[in-house]
Formats: C-alpha cells, structure tokens, sequence
C-alpha cells in the first residue's frame, strides 16, 4: 500500500498516551479501569439508550492560538472555517458524502452533536470563543504550551492551534487517559496550524484533522485500534470497540478496495489516516454518544443546559465588545492602509471615522482601506452595531503619517529637542500594546546629554511589544546606510530573555527586514541584574552599536528605521544617541604616493594589519581611526613613510561591532578606507 503524500504524521494520540505512561506509570493502572468502566457503559448504553437517545448534543469550544507573529497566528476566519467544517461532518452535512462505496453507504451517521464558540470566558466575561498567546511555546505544543491558556475541561472543549503539535497534525487523549488531575491541565485538542480549517495556512485535503481529533476526544480509537502505527499485520488482531468497522490494518492511502484484513476496508472512515474520509458509522456515533453520557473526564457536564447557559452558546450573537486593528500604524502619505474590525459577536453594521474627515457608514466595512494625503498624527474611531447595541472604541494618534522625505539625512537624534512626547515633531511614531507603557521621554539620564528615551519595563505585561519607527528618510543614490545607537538595560534574573529588536523599510513601513536582535541571554544587557527600577548612572552601563545597510535597494526615498522592543520579564530599557546617516561623500581613491592599501582580515574579530606600498617618501604621513559619523577615535601614525612596503597593526581595544574609517594622509590629502568590526 502506498503512504499519501502529507507534511506530518496525521495523529499522534496514543503516542502522547504512550509518553504520558512512561512518565507517569502510576496511572496506568486508573486508565485501564477507566477504559474498562467506559466500555462497559457504551455495551449498556447500546443495548438500552441509544435507540431513543435523539437529543442534540451541543458542545461549547474555545481555540488558543498560541502564537509568535507567524503563519501560526491564524485568523479568526480559520478558525470559523475549521468550525464550519466539524459541525458538517458530525451532522452528516457534507457533500462529497455521496462518494462514500456502495457497501457502506448505508452506515454514515449524523452524530448530532453540534460545536458552537463560546460567547462567556469563565469569568463570564463576553468572548468570540477565541484566544491569542504569543510565546515560543507555540514550537512545543505540549503541556507546558497548554498551560498558557487554558478554559476548564468541565465546560469547554479546549482546542490549541500551534506551530508544532508533537510532530503530527493533531493529538488529543481519550477520555480515560486524563479522567484525573492531569486531565485537568491536558484535556483538549492540539492542532498544527496548517491542519486547521480549510483555509488560510491550511488546505481542503488536510481540514478534517478536527474531525479526527474530536472523535478520539469522545473515545472513538482507529480502525485498527489503540495505536498510531497503520499498516502492521498484527493489527488484524486488534479491534476498535465498533462492530459495524471491519477490522483493518490501516490506511495511508484512500486505496477504496482494500482488503487488508480478508474483507473491504472502510478506508473513506475519518478514524482512518486515508486523507479520503468521508463519514463516521452507526456504531462509532453509539459510541461516542456513551462516552458524552458518561461521568468519566467530565464529558457529561458539557452540553447540560445550566453549562450551555454560563457559556452563552445558547444566546443569540452577544455584541458586546469593539476593537480594530491595521496592516500598519505608521506610513507616508497616499499609503494604503488595511483596518480591521476585531469586534464580536458578528455587528452589522460599521462607522469608520480615520480622523482626517473620511467618515465611511456601511454594512460591508468589517475591513476597509485607508490613505492619508497629509502628514500628521490621526485618532481613528470605530462604530459597531447589531441593531440593538451599539459599541463604540476610539483610539487616540492611532496613525503616525509621514511625508516621504521628512527627516533630512544625515540625521542626529539625542532627544534633546522633544518636549512633551516622543512623536510631537512627527521625527518617530511610539507605537505597542494598549494599556501598557510605551517609548517615552525620559530626564536627566541621556548617554551625551539631559534625554533620551525610556520604556519602563517593569510596569510592562510579559509579551509586551513597543514600537519605535522613524519618519522617512530619502536615501537615493547611496552606497551605503550606517545607523548607530547607544541603550542601557538590565535582566532581572537569568531567565529573563528580552529582545532589542531593529528593523528597517524601503517603502514606509509598508514591509520590514529585521537586520539586528540583541537578546537578554547574550548582549542586551549592559549592567548588572537588579529587581529594582532600573536608570544608568553613568556612560559606564550604556552599550552602542553600528548596523551597516549595504543592500542598494534600502537605498531610496522612503527608508524608514524600527526599533521592536518585547518584554519577556527585565528591567527598564533606555535608547539614546540614534546616528543615520549615508557614506556617499567618502572617498576611496588611491594617493599618488601609494601603489596599494589594503586591510586584513576585513572584516575582523580580532586585531587587524593595514598594508601600504609607498611610492616615494612620505615626511608628514598620518593614519588614524574615525568612527562611522566621522568623528576621530584616535591616532594610530603620525611622522615620515619610507619607500616600500609597510605594515601597521590595528587594535579593536574597547571598540564596538560596527563600520569604521582608517584615514591615510601624505601630507596634503587623504583618502578613508573601510573598517568592519564584528565580535
């Protein structure tokens, strides 16, 4: 049989089950007890109940989208898609249902079980039945990940959507692996983002990874039983608990006419792993019904009326919250800008006020595009309504427009000419999470001078990000871009690892490069950790960097510098001393007294040498070192060259990473030659 082509493994359930016994061999005992009870209840519920048992069952779900900012941080509509497209295959609402085989064609089940997002968070609070969490863990998907978010187990169906679930598209645990404590911190589904719904980062072929996951979760196995190995011969041996399932080895392939176990296969099953499936039969919606009536791992309080009630699935749409976002919060005129409405649940109607006059009032502007012809700073407002409530949000300077060639290069900023805010000229956009503290002035502690710019961490919520972007700058016909800076940070521990972050643009701000980290665990900070409020006393605890741009298309009219600062748990950051200028007016020609000059190794870690081949004699030579906004660090050689060959040594010392100059003089000219430091 051959194995369809698919990214990942398509489950790994009992594999988890598998490592969770390994870890913890204590449980194996209850969970066998807790299987045998479960069966023994489903043979008692089948013979008894399930002939009269019509009810449909609702089942309150709430999805954690852990996330870093990547392909993984699906959208809300993925998420709906992914909804949609449970609730169609366990009511037998699908269409490719007719393509199911002739011999089985008379077993597909509607399960009458409905899924529904949760209108109220436990607190009762209003909620689209969907939570974002940035962290790494989203690269882990395991318990330590779920941990970050989530609901209890007795009301909502946990569902983690992540960059990596175990190494497969999806796991979960059958009820009788987790009716206990760990239960309590593990029950639910992990879904690898691009196994979610059918579209966005995900696909038609790979959307029915949930319906799969779901059925484990309500205690259905695979065809061939309680393991994540198909295609073995001894799985003819072992049966799945359904009657109406023939025993199988297991399919990788939707190959319709197997028979891998002396009679045909129900390959199109979504307990298979064919990529075909299609259908769920009698006897497996016997069984997961059972295991919704059951007292093992809380299946049973679910749907009940009083549960169904505290999550507000029995509510028509709640519209009870308003909030909107953009593709980008700080550009240059006539740049198209992306909004989009984050209110739930379902308004329908929007009011756009973009705070330069444009009003826009429809029923089909959830996410409307914007440009602005004027620089400036604008308040946008958003208007909700369902007919009934109205929901208003405001937020205050939530755009910063620049002109395209607003800053004059080179430019120079110290802080000493702002007043009151970091944006108040226009020079920078301070942008990050609401309700946070954001870049701000700050006196008396400038590296150079009396300010510079401050984002008091300690106030900040883990995860936090801030924002400092500058207006544009034209860098037309350079040959190259130096952008130095000076901060001042401290940990508060070891563990803390927040992350400096410097982007740059070539179109205002429409697109970003990361071009530098500088990380908590390596060389952010620049003093010793201190839980208390961090403020440098001296030029002693401040670090500076020189990032060189040598990419000739950043070298335009609409360049723009970022600088992302996240919080993950130090103390105060300080930013001060920003240089950006261009190196167009630098020479490189030879003097006429020199056949050859050369610097090696180039770029160096350590001491570097500068070859010379002098033409004739030199008597006031003079070769010294400037930094990147020409200013001289020091004199290397001053006095006579002699004819010939000669060689000089270059010392980093206590020099940063970054672009310098060797300057070579014969006395009435000198040319500059280009110096790279990288440690």
């Amino acid at each position: 049989m051959s194995i369809n082509a698919q990214d990942v493994p398509k489950c790994r359930t009992y594999d988890a089950i598998d490592m969770l016994l390994l870890q913890y061999p204590h449980l194996r005992e209850q969970m066998e007890h807790n299987e045998t009870e479960l069966d023994e209840f489903t043979a008692d519920y089948a013979a008894n109940r399930a002939g009269g048992d019509d009810e449909i069952y609702l089942i309150p779900v709430v999805f954690h989208v852990i996330h870093e900012g990547g392909a993984e941080n699906i959208s809300d509509d993925q998420v709906y898609d992914a909804m949609s497209i449970l609730n169609r295959d366990f009511r037998l609402e699908n269409e490719d249902l007719a393509d199911v085989v002739e011999e089985f064609s008379d077993l597909p089940a509607d399960i009458k079980i409905e899924f529904k997002l949760a209108q109220r968070d436990p607190n009762g609070n209003c909620t689209n039945g969907i939570v974002r969490i940035e962290s790494e863990l989203t690269n882990e998907g395991g318990s330590d990940m779920k941990s970050l978010s989530i609901w209890p187990r007795d009301s909502y169906l946990n569902v983690w959507v992540c960059a990596d679930a175990g190494g497969a598209a999806g796991y979960t645990y059958v009820p009788s692996s987790v009716d206990g404590n760990f239960g309590l911190s593990n029950d639910g589904i992990v879904l690898l983002h691009t196994y979610t719904g059918s579209i966005g980062t995900s696909s038609e072929n790979r959307s029915r990874t949930l319906t799969h996951e779901v059925g484990h979760w309500i205690n259905l196995r695979h065809l061939w039983g309680g393991t994540n190995q198909p295609a073995l011969a001894e799985n003819c041996d072992v049966d799945d608990g359904v009657a109406d399932t023939p025993n199988s080895v297991g399919w990788t392939s939707c190959a319709l006419s197997g028979e891998s176990c002396g009679s045909l296969d129900n390959v199109q099953n979504y307990m298979e792993y064919s990529y075909c499936s299609k259908m769920f039969t009698q006897g497996q919606k016997v069984r997961m019904r059972a295991s919704l009536n059951s007292n093992i791992a809380d299946r049973f309080e679910l749907w009940q009326e009083d549960n169904l009630a505290a999550t507000g699935i029995l509510e028509e749409s709640i519209l009870c919250f308003a909030d909107f976002t953009s593709d980008k919060q700080s550009t240059c005129t006539n740049s198209e800008i992306e909004f989009e409405d984050l209110s739930f649940n379902e308004p329908s109607e929007w009011t756009w006020d973009f705070g330069d006059g444009t009003i826009l009032v429809g029923e089909d502007l959830s996410n409307p595009v914007h440009s602005y012809s004027e620089a400036g700073n604008y308040t946008v407002t958003l208007t909700v309504t369902d007919g009934e409530e109205t929901i208003t949000v405001e937020k205050d300077g939530f755009v910063s427009i620049s002109a395209s060639d607003f800053i004059a290069t080179p430019f120079e900023e110290g802080f000493e000419d702002l007043e009151n805010e970091v944006n108040e000229e226009l020079k920078w956009a301070a942008q990050g999470d609401e309700g946070t503290e954001n870049w701000k002035l700050y006196d008396n502690t400038g590296y150079s001078g009396e300010q510079c710019v401050r984002i008091r961490n300690n106030a900040n919520l883990i995860d936090d990000e801030d924002d400092l972007i500058s207006s544009s700058m034209d860098f037309t016909g350079a040959n190259e871009i130096v952008i130095s800076y000076k901060w001042a940070f401290v940990t508060k521990n070891e563990a803390t690892d927040d992350r400096l972050r410097i982007y740059i643009s070539n179109d205002c701000g429409n697109t970003w490069q990361q071009k530098k980290i500088h990380r908590g665990f390596t060389d952010l900070p620049t003093a010793e950790s201190s839980n208390f409020q961090f403020v440098p006393d001296s030029q002693d605890e401040w670090n500076e960097y020189a990032l060189t741009i040598d990419n000739e298309e950043f070298f335009g009219p609409s360049f723009r510098v970022r600088f992302n600062f996240t919080n993950y748990g130090g103390n105060n950051l300080y930013l001060d001393d920003i240089n950006i200028s261009s190196a167009n007016d630098l020479s490189t020609a030879e003097l006429s007294a020199f056949s050859n000059s050369a610097i090696f190794p180039n770029p160096s870690n350590g001491s570097a040498t500068l070859a010379l081949s002098v033409i004739q004699r030199i008597e006031s030579g003079r070769i010294s070192l400037w930094d990147s906004q020409g200013k001289m660090i020091k004199n290397i050689y001053s006095g006579s060259l002699s004819q010939g060959n000669r060689q000089f040594q270059l010392d980093h010392g206590d020099l940063s990473e970054g672009l310098y100059f060797i300057r070579i003089e014969d006395g009435q000219q000198g040319i500059l030659k280009k110096w790279i430091i990288s440690k």
